[in-house]
């Protein structure tokens, strides 16, 4: 990839103009608050709002950015342009072989970013669903505030978006999309799986008119997801963390519970503490007790304590993990712990001339009084629910129940917590990109969607089929080929069902190792 490429593309994202009147609540170079940070975002690098990128996602919303899919490899898109004074439309087109990505065409004003954004909703290149899911939350926002789309009215007016500006969380979603398209574009670049040839797409005028094949008018696949705003787990915990509250996460094992809350604490870049449930576990657990230091009894600190002394000063992350592990009579003192009073109450209780607001109050066994604003405390309990699992209880008291102010259910996975672990096991992006395609695919062919296999991947099958991989590798396998020999002791066993003789059902064992082949041939 010429430097010179990537260094007009930032140009563009930057230094486009200092101006806009689009979206007008957002300022030139406008920090992006942590919570909206892309997954792909350097450690070191600033989020910044770009008015370029701003200019091409509002470009295709508005419908100015116009696409083709044609036949789901080579996209085209033309897009209005007003470089050297000159007003009028270009082209720009991208060729996807495999993973890689190829721009033909002039790169214009806002070009490589409206046609990322077409690439990641098309679904071209599988290390764009970061970018393909903050789109639809975008569109849901937008769909809340003016109404749902319609045949009649495919996209939004630049009217609608300019009062969508004034609205927090459309703005959010805004910046979101922001930082994930910059930070997206960047990380494929810096890997080679992006670059440019700067001649003239072919066949430019073979297309439709570009009036006929606006992105969001009627190219879409027919499955494409329109969630509504906030719509994934880790999305629903960022938009909670800015008021504070309490959060429970129930669904079966293996879906990423608990590395969801995890990945709130660190898209907040806020301090994490945790409860571990057990059965043997009591309120010395949770606030503190006294144990003996140097042959002496010693108060110390449990991690609600910790955690609401923290908060004191800045915002927290508080987890508990594994909520019904824990004994049903133990819990009832987290029934207390998640009580909150106003400032007045809390002068009478004993803490004098906090501030307006809701507070926590724990009063230990050590005689002390803690306190927290609730606004600091992101409070998120994991657990399963049913009787298929071996725990202390198999429901929430009502009371309990209760104090939570919001319940999410998770049957899936949060596709960027999901994809960004298997990312950090592996150190190989790509890599990950195709492991989560996979566990996608066996939810579509499962037999509850008339499908052949008997069972979904999850993400706990799924990594020991990346262990597996990765030790294939290790003795000098081809990633491909390991990629397709670790499938045939993990993710095939698991997946497909077994016939009278206890033999692997051909039909579906057949279908699998299509799909897994297919994906193989990526990796090469």
């Amino acid at each position: 990839m010429p430097k010179t490429f990537w260094s007009a593309v930032n140009a563009i994202a930057f230094t486009h103009t200092k101006s806009q009147s689009v979206w007008p609540s957002l300022s030139y170079h406008q920090a992006i608050p942590p919570g909206a940070h892309s997954q792909h975002k350097d450690t070191t690098a600033k989020s910044v709002v770009g008015f370029g990128v701003l200019t091409a996602i509002c470009g295709v919303l508005t419908g100015d950015v116009q696409a083709t899919p044609g036949n789901g490899q080579d996209v085209l898109i033309c897009y209005p342009t007003t470089g050297s004074g000159q007003s009028g439309n270009r082209w720009l087109g991208a060729t996807v072989h495999g993973t890689h990505i190829t721009f033909e065409g002039g790169i214009g004003r806002t070009g490589p970013f409206a046609l990322t954004v077409v690439l990641a909703v098309l679904k071209c290149h599988p290390a764009l669903v970061e970018v393909e899911t903050r789109w639809w939350l975008l569109v849901g926002e937008l769909s809340r505030l003016r109404g749902p789309r319609t045949p009649a009215q495919p996209t939004f007016t630049k009217a609608d978006l300019r009062q969508a500006s004034n609205d927090s969380d459309a703005t959010l979603a805004m910046m979101a999309l922001i930082d994930s398209l910059y930070y997206s574009m960047k990380a494929l670049f810096s890997v080679g799986e992006m670059d440019h040839l700067d001649v003239e797409p072919t066949q430019a005028t073979l297309f439709l008119p570009p009036e006929e094949f606006t992105i969001l008018k009627g190219t879409l696949p027919t499955t494409a997801p329109q969630p509504s705003a906030g719509n994934t787990p880790l999305d629903e915990l960022l938009r909670v963390s800015r008021r504070g509250g309490r959060v429970l996460i129930t669904g079966p094992t293996g879906v990423m519970k608990t590395e969801t809350a995890k990945a709130a604490a660190v898209r907040l870049e806020r301090p994490l503490f945790v409860v571990k449930g057990s059965p043997n576990m009591d309120d010395q657990d949770f606030l503190g007790g006294y144990q003996m230091v140097g042959g002496k009894p010693e108060w110390v600190d449990g991690p609600f304590t910790q955690a609401f002394l923290r908060a004191q000063e800045a915002p927290v992350v508080l987890l508990f993990d594994e909520l019904l592990r824990s004994d049903p009579i133990n819990l009832s003192s987290a029934v207390g712990i998640l009580d909150h009073v106003s400032a007045q109450e809390a002068g009478l209780m004993g803490v004098p001339h906090l501030e307006e607001g809701r507070y926590y109050l724990l009063r230990l066994k050590n005689g002390e009084l803690v306190w927290a604003p609730v606004k600091n405390v992101l409070l998120i309990a994991t657990t399963n629910l049913g009787d298929g699992y071996i725990q202390a209880g198999q429901s929430i008291d009502t009371a309990l129940l209760g104090r939570f102010n919001l319940h999410l259910d998770m049957e899936y996975g949060d596709p960027a917590v999901t994809v960004a672990l298997y990312e950090r096991l592996s150190s190989d992006p790509q890599l990950a990109a195709h492991l989560y395609s996979i566990e996608v695919e066996t939810r579509a062919n499962h037999v509850s969607r008339s499908g052949l296999l008997e069972r979904e991947a999850n993400p706990r099958v799924v990594i020991s089929w990346l262990e597996a991989i990765l030790a294939l590798v290790e003795d000098g396998w081809e990633r491909h080929e390991a990629f397709r020999r670790a499938a045939e002791t993990t993710l095939i066993p698991f997946c497909v069902p077994r016939n009278d003789f206890g033999r692997l059902e051909p039909a579906a064992l057949e279908d699998l190792r299509r799909v897994l082949n297919e994906q193989a041939l990526k990796l090469v």
